[in-house]
Parts: C-alpha cells; sequence; structure tokens
C-alpha cells in the first residue's frame, strides 16, 4: 500500500466541480445575491414607444397569435439576434476587415436593412410568446438582455461600414452612443424596478437604423461622404443627430435613477 494514500471519488469530485462553475458561470455578471433573487424576480415594465405601440407591437400580436405554443421564446431571441450578426460576418467578409473603406453593395444594405428590421420584430416577440405560453423566467429575460448587449456592437459594425467611418473616434463613437443607451435604459430598470421604454427611445432608434440601411441600398455608401455643407459630410451630421437625439433619453434615464429609493440608499 502506498503511505498516505486517500481514494477519491471521482465522480463526487465532477459533481462538485460542475456546481462550482455553475455558481461562477455568470461572474462577475452576477452577484451571489443577485443569483438568488433570480427565481423571484418578477417582470415589471412600462412602454411610451410611438414606434412600439403604434407600428411594432400590433405586428408582433399578429405573428406571435400564429406561432406554435411550442416554440420556445428562447429560440425567438437567438433567430432575432442571428439576424444582425449574419450581417455584420458577410460586410467583414466583404470588406476584407477594412470596414470604412470599401463601398458596401446594393444587395448588402438591403440584407442589413431587413435583417435589422427583423430583428427588432423578433425582438419583441420573445416576450409576447413568454407571456402567451406562461414561459416566462428572469433567466430568459437575462438572455435577451445578453443577445441585445451583444448587438449593440454587431450593429455598430454593419453601421459604420454603411456611413463608411474608418476606424477611430467615430466609429467607436457609434457604438458607445448605442451600448451607453442600452446601459443606463437597463441601469434605470435595476434602480426602480421595472423597465420604461419612452416616447423616443431604442425601437424609434432600430427602425431609423433600418430605414438608413435601406436607403444606402439605392443611394450607395459614397453618399454618407457627401457634404452637405463645405466641410460637412452626410456621415458627420448622422452622427451628430444620433448623439442628440439620444440626449432627452439619457436625461430620463439620470432623472429616474437619480430620484428612485434603492439609488438613494
Amino acid at each position: 500500500a502506498i503511505p498516505n494514500y486517500k481514494y477519491h471519488d471521482r465522480s463526487e469530485f465532477t459533481r462538485k466541480k460542475n456546481q462550482e462553475s455553475k455558481s461562477t458561470m455568470f461572474n462577475p455578471y452576477l452577484t451571489q445575491r443577485g443569483a438568488a433573487a433570480i427565481p423571484n424576480y418578477k417582470y415589471q415594465g412600462k412602454c411610451d414607444s410611438l414606434a412600439y405601440k403604434h407600428f411594432i407591437s400590433p405586428m408582433c400580436d399578429s405573428i406571435v397569435s400564429r406561432l406554435p405554443t411550442t416554440l420556445p421564446p428562447n429560440t425567438i431571441t437567438l433567430a432575432a439576434f442571428f439576424c444582425d450578426l449574419i450581417p455584420a460576418i458577410l460586410v467583414i467578409i466583404y470588406t476584407e476587415g477594412r470596414i470604412g473603406y470599401v463601398d458596401i453593395p446594393s444587395w448588402l444594405c438591403f440584407l442589413a436593412g431587413l435583417g435589422h428590421f427583423v430583428y427588432e420584430i423578433l425582438d419583441s416577440c420573445d416576450g409576447k410568446q413568454a407571456r402567451r405560453t406562461g414561459s416566462s423566467s428572469a433567466m430568459g429575460m437575462l438572455f435577451d438582455h445578453q443577445c441585445d448587449m451583444m448587438n449593440t456592437f454587431i450593429t455598430s459594425i454593419t453601421m459604420v461600414a454603411i456611413v463608411r467611418f474608418t476606424p477611430g473616434a467615430l466609429a467607436v463613437g457609434v457604438w458607445l452612443l448605442a451600448a451607453t443607451m442600452f446601459y443606463y435604459t437597463t441601469l434605470e430598470e435595476y434602480y426602480t424596478g421595472y423597465l420604461y421604454i419612452r416616447v423616443i427611445g431604442p425601437d424609434e432608434a432600430n427602425v431609423l437604423f433600418s430605414l438608413l440601411m435601406v436607403y444606402t441600398g439605392f443611394a450607395g455608401t459614397d453618399s454618407w461622404t457627401t457634404e452637405l455643407i463645405p466641410g460637412v459630410p452626410m456621415n458627420i451630421v448622422f452622427f451628430v443627430g444620433s448623439v442628440f437625439l439620444s440626449l432627452p433619453v439619457f436625461y430620463g434615464n439620470f432623472k429616474e435613477i437619480c430620484a428612485s429609493s434603492a439609488y438613494n440608499a
């Protein structure tokens, strides 16, 4: 016999390691307190978005009513994610990574516009399907938010290529603007306990992005470098206009966060 040897049950070791990995797989995104609160989470939200109330929601209601009840909501979420991911991959392949330096063909602009529009629709359908089938869960919402978070970067790649921003501050600014809007909307939900989408917000931005992609399919990506006034091309006007349209959203986020009892506790 080998001195001081102790037999270790390998199956027990594997079981403990699996438990450890499950408890840490979302770290540092979830604290232990947050993970323990997930089973008790109840979604609360309010949406005053004009685009959502008068266009997106009625269309989604019609679509969801025709879906089989066996279709998992997370499958819809994943399908929506790929609607933006595939055009972004094609943009990278077509430009050989030289985003902003190469013209994007019309067919790819149309595909990107269609893909982003379908993403916007399916991103609303998944929640409606979850409520329809009684399968709403905190983990489902977390998965949806994770896909939306990654999509801010993916869509920014496509948009930067279409408006002909070369790598630099303006290209980073497009992504930062989308990511900041998503971050502070989610942060507001964290402090207030409910998700509030304002009259002008992410839904309007997504519809506008889809329309601009389709417009570029007709006008060509070179149209974005055309100077509206001497020294100011269209893509700069697009960026500055996006910043100003986002300011009321950011102001509303900060106002609600600062007024929340959780923030002042």
